[in-house]
């Protein structure tokens, strides 16, 4: 068959610009790989923002205390790096995960809680824990938990 001088392929009835489903699957697939990596720029964002939040609330407002805020941006990409190398470990990055109707509350914070862990296991060995405060630690893990859950939802 023939249309406007070119061949039509079978089993499309000569019918052009239409997606077969393979396609179809292809570009439906490539938009989820797109909101799964966007959702986890988002945790990573919501963490770091959640550490910045935490010096402010606690150690400016709370202890009145005035500290440079590098010093506690400079976990926060660790604690991100590593709360999205658990979660992707947990499978909370997969389709059914992000799509399902039930958000994964105990493992994403299970998943927090860990990271949380080894970062301050990572400064414990760098000796670098005595600089940063146990209300800032706790404060900033209850932002990021919060943080997680708004992305997330």
């Amino acid at each position: 068959m023939v249309v406007n001088n070119v061949p039509a392929e079978r089993g499309h009835g000569g019918v052009r610009g239409r997606a077969g489903p393979i396609a179809r699957h292809k570009t439906l697939l490539s938009k989820l790989e797109n909101y799964i990596t966007a959702c986890a720029v988002a945790e990573s964002v919501a963490v770091i923002v959640a550490a910045a939040v935490a010096k402010f609330l606690y150690i400016d407002l709370f202890l009145e205390q005035s500290q440079g805020i590098a010093l506690y941006l400079l976990p926060a990409p660790l604690l991100a790096l590593t709360l999205y190398l658990l979660l992707k470990q947990s499978d909370l990055y997969e389709p059914r995960a992000m799509l399902g109707p039930v958000v994964g509350y105990g493992r994403l914070w299970g998943a927090l809680a860990i990271s949380t862990l080894i970062v301050l296991g990572m400064l414990y060995i760098l000796k670098a824990a005595e600089v940063y405060s146990r209300g800032w630690f706790l404060t900033w893990f209850a932002l990021s938990a919060a943080g997680l859950i708004v992305v997330r939802v």
